[in-house]
């Protein structure tokens, strides 16, 4: 075969050896406080879509989603996703007395 080089048995080895020990170091690491305030916000987060709280989630996308975990404390609005779940007909009559409430500052404003 013309026109390739001819290279003797062997020749491979070295070559792949010298090529991993001039590569470069793996990057640091990440800290282990940024996996747990990412863990804890992104919770927060999807507990905050889960409440139906989607102004609170829109202001976290913006603040580091430090509102969300604010808002995973808070009652949630009735019927969504976490009320119909978690809530008993006590806490759900709560929720709708603070919607009903909510309501009626609106339209006296």
């Amino acid at each position: 075969m013309e026109g390739y080089p001819v290279r003797p048995p062997g020749d491979t080895l070295p070559r792949v050896i010298a090529l991993v020990a001039a590569a470069p170091a793996p990057p640091p690491a990440i800290p282990l406080e940024v996996y747990f305030f990412t863990l804890t916000t992104l919770t927060a987060g999807i507990v905050t879509a889960a409440k139906g709280r989607y102004g609170w989630l829109a202001i976290g996308l913006f603040l580091l989603g430090i509102p969300w975990v604010v808002s995973s404390f808070l009652l949630a609005r009735p019927g969504s996703l976490w009320a119909n779940e978690f809530y008993g007909p006590e806490k759900l009559s709560r929720a709708e007395r603070r919607r009903a409430g909510r309501r009626l500052r609106r339209v006296r404003a």
